[in-house]
């Protein structure tokens, strides 16, 4: 695995292949490994959470676990979730949607840098998410 990454993840980055060619004799799920970390091929959703910190107003870690449970499908989507609206915008930019704690019981929900959803109820927050990640796959 080291090896392939060695040899291989440089010159994806570097954009001097676009591919690990077959003959290279690398495992199809290493292949697929990194080439989703070179950012150049996603099999799976990438995933985006801060750590956490004093700001942090709600349950983080399993709130990224059922987001991750419940969006393991979404090939080639970036998710963020993030536990305070401080940082968190900024740490997620890159991100498709984000889900961003506000403190008292809310989040907020972004697309692609833009809050679409402000002071939802953590309650509810995941499955607004999902419906509006579902509403814009169907467009």
């Amino acid at each position: 695995m080291l090896d392939a990454a060695i040899e291989w993840g440089p010159k994806l980055l570097n954009r001097e292949c676009d591919e690990i060619p077959t003959s290279a004799g690398i495992d199809a799920h290493l292949t697929d490994e990194i080439m989703q970390a070179a950012r150049r091929r996603f099999y799976r959703p990438e995933y985006i959470a801060c750590p956490g910190c004093g700001r942090t107003m709600y349950r983080l870690e399993e709130t990224f676990e059922e987001v991750k449970r419940r969006t393991s499908h979404l090939r080639g989507m970036v998710i963020a979730v993030m536990g305070c609206i401080v940082n968190g915008p900024g740490e997620m930019a890159d991100a498709d949607w984000g889900y961003v704690g506000e403190g008292g019981g809310r989040v907020s929900i972004y697309h692609k840098g833009e809050p679409v959803l402000k002071h939802v109820p953590d309650s509810e927050a995941i499955d607004k998410l999902l419906e509006l990640i579902d509403t814009s796959l169907d467009v």
